[in-house]
C-alpha cells in the first residue's frame, strides 16, 4: 500500500474507466506500489539467477546493492557476506570522508530517494540533517569510474 494515499489520484478516461494516475509532486518514489499492483502496470525483472550463473562461470560483474535494500530483506546481510567471501567489496568512502573532515553532528545519508523526497515535500525541520554526500549508489558509482582499477 502507497504510505502516501494522496500520491494516487482515480480519475474516470473517456469510457469511464476507472484509472489511477500518480502525482509526481506528492510520490516519494518508495516502490511500495510494485508490490500491491494487481494489473501489471508496475513490475521489475529478476535477473538473479543469472546473476549467480555468471558469477560462477567467472565473468566480471560490477553490483551496486543499495543499502536500504537490507530493509525489505533482512536475509541480505547473508548474500553480503557471501559476495564479500567471493571477493566484493562495499563502499561508503564519500560518507567516511565527509564525516572526518566535517564532523558534522546527526546527519541523516540518503540511502533511497524515497527519504529524501519524502523530508523534502513533508518535513521541512528535517531539511538540515540531509547529508550533502550523494546517495551510496551515487557514490559507488564514481568511485567505480574513477578508482575502480577492475572495470572493464
Amino acid at each position: 500500500m502507497c504510505p502516501v494515499e494522496i500520491a494516487n489520484i482515480a480519475y474516470a478516461n473517456e469510457n469511464d474507466d476507472i484509472r489511477v494516475r500518480m502525482d509526481p509532486d506528492k510520490c516519494i518514489a518508495c516502490g511500495a506500489c510494485i508490490s500491491v499492483c494487481r494489473h501489471g502496470a508496475r513490475g521489475y525483472e529478476d535477473d538473479t539467477e543469472k546473476f549467480f550463473s555468471d558469477l560462477s562461470k567467472g565473468t566480471r560483474i560490477s553490483l551496486m546493492v543499495a543499502p536500504a535494500s537490507r530493509t525489505n530483506n533482512p536475509e541480505l546481510g547473508r548474500l553480503y557476506a557471501l559476495l564479500k567471501r567471493m571477493g566484493a567489496g562495499t563502499c561508503t568512502w564519500a560518507y567516511i570522508r565527509y564525516i572526518e573532515r566535517n564532523n558534522p553532528g546527526p546527519i541523516t545519508t540518503q540511502p533511497c530517494p524515497a527519504i529524501v523526497n519524502y523530508i523534502l515535500k513533508r518535513e521541512d525541520d528535517l531539511l538540515k540533517y540531509l547529508s550533502p554526500v550523494q546517495s551510496p549508489m551515487l557514490c559507488m558509482a564514481v568511485y567505480m569510474r574513477k578508482y575502480d582499477e577492475k572495470q572493464t
